[in-house]
């Protein structure tokens, strides 16, 4: 499988894989995600990322991919709190996000928060 070789990044793994991988994006708007993120980065404006709704992954993946050293990516979803999903998108099914781990490899700098919107109090 493609995730399992280690000479690829995970870029190159996720983009070889794009149509395999369970969520919505279209390739374009991947490719844009992950180039602006790395040009922010080359011209020195750092810091953590984040995607409210991140349903599969599948979108959120370039954003963790052009993280730069010492960034972290933070992925925000209601999960299996469906009450909350006013759009009625995704599932619930916080066990789908093994894209991210899948084709991410290392998640050391990746955050997972399920929280409630709107109006969310933290708890």
């Amino acid at each position: 499988m493609i995730e399992n070789l280690p000479f690829l990044s995970g870029w190159q793994k996720y983009q070889l894989a794009f149509r395999n991988i369970e969520g919505w994006i279209h390739p374009f708007t991947a490719m844009i995600i992950f180039s602006l993120a790395r040009f922010q980065t080359s011209e020195h404006f750092y810091g953590n990322m984040a995607e409210l709704g991140v349903h599969h992954g599948k979108s959120f993946l370039p954003i963790y991919f052009a993280l730069g050293a010492n960034e972290i990516a933070i992925a925000i979803d209601v999960f299996e709190e469906q009450q909350y999903n006013l759009n009625k998108s995704g599932g619930g099914n916080r066990y789908k996000l093994n894209n991210i781990e899948r084709y991410a490899g290392d998640c050391m700098r990746l955050r997972i928060y399920p929280k409630k919107f709107p109006g969310d109090n933290g708890s």
